[in-house]
């Protein structure tokens, strides 16, 4: 979960700084939000066990529904096969493994198989808070 909360500070002749006063974030802005982290350059889903990056994909779709964003890739029969033990989004990221600026990370077990289609979704949901 994604949250965005607006701060204000003013300040009087050089006085003491007042705030901070919070405010309510528009639903115009947070699209606006999602449209920026939609534009990330090169993201990647990556997924492994302990500290062991073990495969990596690009993401096949961004799609954007007002302040929702949804990654997704597709892992074939061949792709990411193995048990896993946490999975990642990567921005300006590369196919190499370690690549790029980790943005999330999911810590949950799961296994796929060679019999197995792998559909993966993260959803990036911008809040007011």
């Amino acid at each position: 979960m994604v949250a965005v909360k607006g701060e204000w500070y003013f300040q009087y002749d050089n006085g003491p700084v007042l705030g901070p006063f919070f405010n309510t974030m528009t639903s115009a802005g947070l699209e606006m939000f999602a449209t920026l982290i939609k534009n990330i350059s090169s993201p990647y889903i990556a997924m492994g066990s302990g500290s062991t990056e073990a495969f990596r994909k690009a993401v096949g779709a961004i799609i954007q529904s007002g302040a929702t964003l949804r990654l997704r890739t597709s892992l074939s029969l061949s792709e990411g096969n193995g048990t896993h033990s946490w999975i990642a989004v990567f921005a300006e990221a590369t196919a190499g493994a370690g690549t790029g600026i980790k943005i999330n990370q999911l810590n949950q077990a799961f296994n796929k198989t060679q019999t197995q289609v792998l559909n993966i979704e993260c959803r990036f949901v911008l809040q007011g808070v």
